[in-house]
Formats: structure tokens, C-alpha cells, sequence
């Protein structure tokens, strides 16, 4: 789950779902759009009933009423991810994955769908609303950012609240409607006792958005324990209308202390260290397991077993997987470095797969299956989230059949629409939980095994003698219990553990949880009489009334992508210097991003005016991106020139991270004196692999041909590889080059012929061709990653990390008139966090270079990804 902020004025030519995706259908009801599939007509009119009866709770509580039309999205089952998000930005949308329902007993909820309606439905009342000269702008500019800076959050101020109090409200809102909620979770609990022991939940941790574990989940779990704290004192509509109150500081909205002291009557600073005391007193009798590790991680998939062994990945965020394998009677550990992708770990037929949603068919689907770590997959399995697999039984989620809670299937048999993951026993029966209420029942079968009071159980494993291993609540966190001869016993006096498998009778192996990361145990079981806890018993919760709106039509109208175009932004940019100029920007799409319309005038200014005028139009629904465009330039010497073009980028081929595009621009141009067509064609392979945490990407390869020809019989053609990768520990190495022949272009260096691409790494450099020529370029960087931070809590930058480099470049030509040129130097580039919450990179590098004039220059780069 999250919240989409944007902060550029970059558009971006991708949709929200897959390309290819399933038709979709439409319908407004008051003030929302929903858009939705046939298979989720049901779940749209059921979503519809409990937004608008939130809507009620929501516009009395925040003392706002949403300004705009809001769409509501379901996607379709093409795009499996356990997923969802809100934005305002370009305009109120929230759009639900359909993959979240088999994460429910992580969420400690219920209902996936009413889960998201309360977390993102507050997130678009958080930022959505605004006083005073924001509700003018607004009706100006739309949501998007006022465009001047520094002002540009003065028409939607709230986009600037730190994001654990964004989130934070959101988790508690989450909790208070009788559906759980991560207020009631176990691990949230194990969580932040870890933090709140170790001194963390201090306000520099809590406001920036760093680089440290837990990586962001800690602005969910402090920031909902926070307004627990707060609610305590103050109240719900207190809480919620604190939103209203901080959009009075359209001017300078970081003003965090002064919006708390005017709602709140206190400083936000001294209730951060109220908030810190009364955690700490509420978990005084927290313990934690602290014993030396067998292994020590910032992830850890879950874990799975067989008769013989324990197996599950491990990573650091920033290299590939590791493959975990625990021998039983040898009692060790063997870890290899694997390509798989995250999920959980089953062994099939001798081999170790991962259970994972990834891209498929050309990005037309992404959809769970097991796979192998050579992007290769078990056809058998797609459509399938697997829980667990004995000998040939299977037991997995249907994702066609799972809509707001999982459909368990077990050798084609569908069981029942579970609460958690399940596992099968001994017997080879499912084993799962249910809930009704605030009751957890464990089936086997579909018979009643036990119960308790509470939203947080997982089933995990049973023994060799038939007890059955879970998961549940202790009063300050996660512990271990079994169900042996009818009773429930906690075996391990720990308040930390997430997950565990038996060894054997009288041994675990555990995960543990710190401040720090998680760590791998062995402990021996100690059963002592303690029955799970309801935690947060004291929350007063909210009951909801459905009063029946109008029903949502049996016939709903097909979505039209171009008749649901909205405006999406415009932008102004100006430059001064020895050429000064103006720029204008406007845009327009639709809620699912599959077309983008848009215009452009600027004004240049050398010594006397010249104007360009463009429009284009961009559909990316399918495979092949395509969209056309037209340009008009009036130049000083009154030289009118037209140009009009098509444009066109196909995906060819993809497999795991790599990928193969073909695009295609043909163009026709005009003015007072020539008329030419031309058409650039351009081929690019790329592979690479990011990890979350990464500085640069891990691996980065990429290969692109483009030849350009046009019917003056000049033509041009250009070869250009570039690589990135770790050579070990965030000591990257860049290389780069490139490779031109042209008869008649002009050229740029480092640049692409196609107008539509903008991709290359280096400081374009122009030349022109009189007649054939060739040259390029090849360039080396190194920059290792100091993992050095510094934030504030009151000035708006922070550093996250930097990365000192030097480069070289050469260049080459074939030209007599001038030399070849070697350019070479240093930089320091580091990843900069804005307004706490947005990070960019900043680079400053100094460049020489060798020629017969020596030539020295300073560049300052800015951009928001690597």
C-alpha cells in the first residue's frame, strides 16, 4: 500500500495497469467515477456502498469535502500485485490491485477492499484538502504544483506533511471500523516496542524518510501508534481535521510545529518525546529474543520446510537473493547467491522456486506462478499463489476466484475463503484461520480446531507428533504457540519472533526482529500456559452504517479512454542567460494513464523573438506505445517551418529483467524553402537489476541501434552501448560509448536521432556533417557509495548518502579541422533528501579538457532518478 506523490513535470508514457489490458467499464455515482472490470462488477457495487458511507464519516471528521471528482479503479486480474494507492496529483485517484487479499493476515484485517477504502480514502481527504488562496489556485492549476519554485506546493500544501504522519493517520483510520487493522497486528507491535527500546522513535528518524531499517515500514508503524497516542488525548475529528489546520501554511507548509501548536495546543517536538515515553512505559516488558545469531539480514522471505530441511531467501536490498538452506540433522546452514525473485521458497521436482507476481507476456499480465532464477517458470502454476506443496498434493490461492478474501484451493477443490496464508498438516489437510469479529478460529479442513480473541495468527507448521505451530499476539508483541492435546501453549517467552519451523520435537528455528533487522535462531521449546492477546482491546470502535445508494448499473457504459481525458497539468519554465526563454507546457489524460494529450508554445529570445508551437498525443494500452505529434517554428527571419510525425515503440520481446524495443518516428518537414521526409528507426536490448536500496543499478545493460534516413538520400546511423554495474560493496563502475556514421545530419553526440528518447548518460556534444563522417565517443566513471546520512528537522535538505567519482571521456572524429578531444575530471554526486520526503540526486563535477586550448567547466546536474 501507498501514496503517490509527484513532484516533476515529466509525464510519463506508461499506464497505470498492463499493457493489454482487460476492458473496462465505467460509472459515476454523486461525486465518483468507478471504474472497474465485468469480474469486479460485485466488488465495485460492494466498494461503492462502503466509500460513500465513509465519505459521510470522512467529510464531517477531516471538515472537508472532496473538490473534485474522485476515480476509483479496480484493476483488473492482469495485475496481480498486493498493492494499492491514492494521489491528488494530477487529479483525486485511487486505484485497487487485486492481489492484496493474500496479504490479509499481514494487515491483521478482514476485508482487503474496505481495508483500502478507509487507509487510501483518508490519504485523498489528507491531501486533497486546503483553505484560503490553495481553493482559488486550485481552480486555476488544478492539483498540480503551483509552477514556481519555491511556492510550488502552494496550491496543494499537504503534499508537504512528513509521511509518517500521512501514513500514520492512515493506519489508524484503518483500525477503528471493526475490520483489524495493522494497529492489531503482532509484528507492528514487536515492531515498535523494537524501536522505542532502541531509542528510535526520535523525531530526525521519524520525519525524514531514510535509509535505515526498517526502510519506510516504520512510517506506518510509529505514525499509526502516533495517533493512537494523540487520540488518547484529543480525540478523532481532532485528528483528522488537524489536515485542515496545516493548510493555512500554503506559504511555507514544512511548518510542522506551528500547525501542531495551533490544532493540538502543543509543540510537535515535545509530543514526539511524549509519544517516545508513553511507548517505552507500554513496552517495558517487552522481550526480546537477543541471543547470537545463525544469520543476520535486513529481509528474510518466509519460511518453508520439508522432511529434510528449512529453506527461504535472504537479501540486503542492494545484491542479488541468497538461498538459505537449513539441513535438520546436520543442524547447518548453507547459503548460495540466486537470481530468484522474491517470495516465498517451495521445492518442486528437486528444485528451489519462488512463489512471486512478475511481468509476463510482453507486460500484458503480471501474474503469480512459480519461478525459476532464470526468469523461467512453471506454466502448471500461473494463476496460482502457492501455500504450500507435500510429495504431489498442492494447496494455493486462485486468483481468479479471489476477490476480497482469497479463494483456497487444494488439488483443484476450493476449501474456503480463508483470513491468512494456510499450510498443510501432517495429513496433508489445509490448516487456516478464519475470522468472525474479533474472533480467530484455525480450521483443518472444515473443522474447528480452536480459537482465541484477536486479529493477528499465523499458522506456520505442525510437528512430527501433530502439534500445530502459530503465530499470535503477546501483550507487547509476536510470540510462538502451539495446539497439543487440546490447549494452547506459548513455547517461547519472546515478544519478537515473526516467523518459525520445527527442527524436530524439541527444537525451532526462528526469525527475530530488532531494531536493526532480523536474525535467525535456533531455541528449544519451553510450552508454558499463556493464551494470546487482543491487542489494542481499548480502541473504541466505529460502527458503519450501509444505507443502500443507487445502485451501480447491471449495464455499465464502456470506459473511453478519450472521453474520460482530464486535465493532468501545465507548467511554465523559464531561462535566463545569453539566450533567454520562455516555455509553456499543458497536458490532459485519462484515470487509467492509457493516452496523454498535451501542447507546447516557447518563446526564444537572441536578439529577436522566435516561436515554436507543438501538440502531441500518446496511447500506451497495448504492447506498442504509439502517438503523433506536429511542431511549428516561426524564426526571426520570418522562416515559417512545419513538422508532423508519427511515433511508435513496440516491445518486442521480455524475459525477467531483460527486454527488447523496436520505435519507429517517421517525420515530415516544411518551410519557405525545402520539404523533406525522414524516419529514424531505433532498436535497443536492455538488461538490468535493481534492488530497493540501491544507490545505481546493480547491473545495467544496454544496447541501442538507430539509423536515420530521410529523401534527400542523407542518412546516419549510430551504435551505442552503455553498462553499469557493482563490482562489490557499492564500488560501481560506468562505461559507456558510442559509435556515429552520417552523410548529411547534423549530429549530437550523445543524444539519440529519434526526438522521442532521451536516454544517454553523458554531456551531449554537437557537430556538424558537411559530408560522410563518423566519430563517438567512450567513456569509464568509478564512484564507490559512502553510506554517510545527515538529517535535519528543520532545514528542508537532509543527505541521504554521496558517492565521490572520476571520469574520462574520448572523443573521435574523422575530420581533419579539428583534433580528437579527451575530456576527464571529478565529481561528487549525492542523493539529497528534499522536504524530508523527496529524494533527488545533486552532482557537481568539474571537467578538463585535453586539447589544443585547454578548456575547463563546472556542471551541475539535478535529476530525481539514477
Amino acid at each position: 500500500m501507498g501514496l503517490a506523490l509527484l513532484f516533476s513535470a515529466t509525464s510519463s508514457h506508461g499506464a497505470n495497469t498492463v499493457n493489454s489490458d482487460d476492458d473496462y467499464f465505467y460509472q459515476v455515482d454523486q461525486q465518483t467515477e468507478y471504474i472497474f472490470t465485468k469480474e469486479h462488477q460485485v466488488e465495485a457495487q460492494k466498494t461503492a456502498n462502503f466509500w460513500q458511507a465513509m465519505q459521510k464519516i470522512y467529510a464531517q471528521e477531516f471538515a472537508w469535502n472532496l473538490d473534485e471528482k474522485t476515480s476509483l479503479i479496480l484493476a483488473s486480474k492482469k495485475n496481480q500485485i498486493a498493492n494499492a494507492w491514492a494521489t491528488i496529483y494530477p487529479n483525486n485517484i485511487s486505484l485497487f490491485y487485486p492481489g492484496g487479499p493474500y496479504e490479509l493476515e499481514d494487515f491483521a484485517s478482514s476485508s482487503w477492499y474496505q481495508m483500502l477504502v478507509t487507509h487510501e480514502g483518508s490519504h485523498l481527504y489528507q491531501l486533497n484538502t486546503k483553505t484560503g488562496p490553495s481553493t482559488f489556485t486550485k481552480n486555476v492549476f488544478g492539483n498540480y504544483p503551483f509552477p514556481m519554485f519555491p511556492l510550488f506546493w502552494f496550491t496543494i500544501p499537504n503534499i508537504a506533511v512528513p509521511t509518517w504522519l500521512l501514513e500514520g493517520n492512515s493506519v489508524w483510520n484503518e483500525s477503528r471500523f471493526g475490520i483489524g487493522g495493522r494497529l492489531f497486528s503482532g509484528e507492528y507491535w514487536a515492531k515498535v516496542c523494537s524501536l522505542a527500546q532502541a531509542n528510535r522513535l526520535r523525531e530526525k528518524y521519524l520525519t525524514n524518510d531514510h535509509l535505515f531499517y526498517p526502510y519506510g515500514e516504520e512510517k506506518y508503524i510509529a505514525g499509526g501508534f502516533f495517533f493512537l497516542f494523540l487520540n488518547e488525548s484529543y480525540g478523532t475529528e481532532k485528528l483528522n481535521s488537524f489536515f485542515l489546520q496545516h493548510s493555512s501554511h500554503f506559504i511555507n507548509p514544512m511548518r510542522t510545529n506551528l500547525a501542531f501548536q495551533e490544532h493540538f495546543g502543543s509543540n510537535y517536538s515535545d509530543l514526539i518525546v511524549r509519544f517516545e515515553s508513553s511507548m517505552k512505559t507500554k513496552c517495558q516488558n517487552f522481550q526480546a529474543l537477543k541471543a547470537q545469531a545463525l544469520l543476520n539480514g535486513p529481509f528474510m522471505s518466509r519460511l518453508s520446510a520439508d522432511h529434510d530441511e528449512i529453506f527461504f531467501l535472504t537479501g540486503d536490498g542492494k545484491s542479488p537473493n541468497r538461498l538459505v538452506r537449513y539441513n535438520k540433522q546436520q543442524q547447518q546452514l548453507q547459503v548460495e547467491e540466486r537470481d530468484l525473485p522474491w517470495g516465498q521458497i517451495f521445492k518442486l521436482k528437486g528444485n528451489y522456486l519462488s512463489a512471486s507476481a512478475r511481468y509476463q507476456d510482453r507486460a500484458t499480465k503480471i501474474q503469480n506462478s512459480l519461478w525459476f532464477d532464470d526468469s523461467n517458470r512453471e506454466e502448471n502454476f500461473d494463476g496460482k499463489v502457492v501455500q504450500d506443496i507435500q510429495d504431489n498434493s498442492y494447496l494455493y490461492f486462485d486468483e481468479q476466484k479471489s476477490q476480497d478474501l482469497p479463494a483456497l484451493i487444494q488439488d483443484n477443490k476450493l476449501l474456503a475463503f480463508p483470513h491468512s496464508k494456510a499450510i498443510l498438516s501432517n495429513d496433508k489437510i489445509a490448516l487456516y484461520f478464519l475470522q468472525k469479529g474479533a474472533e480467530r478460529i484455525l480450521y483443518e479442513g472444515d473443522k474447528k480446531l480452536f480459537s482465541f480473541q484477536g486479529y493477528y495468527g499465523k499458522v506456520l507448521d505442525q510437528g512430527p507428533t501433530g502439534d500445530i505451530l502459530f503465530l499470535a499476539a503477546t501483550p507487547q508483541g509476536s510470540g510462538v504457540y502451539i495446539f497439543a492435546k487440546g490447549k494452547i501453549q506459548q513455547v517461547l517467552t519472546y515478544d519478537n519472533i515473526l516467523d518459525a519451523k520445527f527442527i524436530n520435537e524439541q527444537e525451532l528455528l526462528v526469525v527475530a526482529v530488532s531494531s536493526e533487522g532480523l536474525s535467525l535462531h535456533k531455541q528449544r521449546l519451553s510450552p508454558r500456559s499463556q493464551l494470546p492477546a487482543l491487542l489494542n482491546s481499548h480502541i473504541e470502535t466505529q460502527k458503519i452504517t450501509l444505507t443502500p445508494p443507487a445502485e451501480l448499473s447491471t449495464n455499465p457504459a464502456p470506459y473511453n479512454a478519450i472521453r474520460n481525458m482530464r486535465f493532468n497539468f501545465w507548467s511554465l519554465y523559464f531561462y535566463w542567460g545569453e539566450y533567454t526563454s520562455a516555455q509553456g507546457d499543458i497536458s490532459f489524460s485519462d484515470p487509467l494513464a492509457q493516452n496523454q494529450l498535451g501542447g507546447n508554445y516557447a518563446v526564444n529570445a537572441p536578439q529577436e523573438q522566435e516561436r515554436e508551437y507543438s501538440l502531441y498525443y500518446i496511447n500506451s494500452k497495448h504492447p506498442t506505445n504509439w502517438g503523433f505529434g506536429a511542431k511549428r517554428n516561426e524564426s526571426p527571419e520570418d522562416i515559417i517551418e512545419h513538422k508532423y510525425y508519427l511515433y511508435s515503440n513496440l516491445l518486442l520481446w521480455q524475459k525477467g529483467n531483460q527486454s527488447f524495443r523496436a520505435s519507429v518516428v517517421p517525420a515530415y518537414e516544411k518551410n519557405d524553402y525545402y520539404e523533406k521526409t525522414s524516419g529514424v528507426l531505433r532498436l535497443q536490448y536492455q538488461t538490468q537489476r535493481n534492488y530497493k536500496l540501491s544507490f545505481a543499478p546493480y547491473r545495467l545493460g544496454q544496447f541501442s541501434l538507430e539509423g536515420k534516413i530521410d529523401n534527400h538520400d542523407y542518412y546516419s546511423y549510430k551504435f551505442h552501448p552503455s553498462f553499469i554495474f557493482d563490482l562489490s560493496s557499492e564500488h560501481f563502475i560506468q562505461l559507456e560509448g558510442e559509435y556515429f556514421y552520417s552523410h548529411g545530419h547534423q549530429i549530437d553526440i550523445g543524444e539519440s536521432l529519434s526526438p522521442m528518447v532521451s536516454d544517454y548518460l553523458i554531456r551531449p556534444l554537437r557537430l556538424y556533417a558537411d559530408n560522410y563522417y563518423s566519430g563517438g565517443y567512450g567513456k569509464f566513471k568509478y564512484f564507490p557509495v559512502i553510506n554517510w546520512s545527515h538529517y535535519f528537522t528543520w532545514f528542508p535538505f537532509s543527505l541521504r548518502r554521496f558517492s565521490p567519482s572520476i571520469h574520462a571521456t574520448y572523443f573521435f572524429w574523422d575530420r581533419q579541422k579539428r583534433d580528437n578531444l579527451v575530456e576527464y575530471g571529478f565529481g561528487l554526486m549525492g542523493e539529497v533528501l528534499f522536504a524530508h520526503k523527496l529524494p533527488f540526486f545533486i552532482e557537481l563535477e568539474f571537467a578538463q579538457q585535453d586539447q589544443r586550448e585547454e578548456k575547463k567547466e563546472v556542471l551541475l546536474k539535478l535529476r530525481q532518478n539514477f
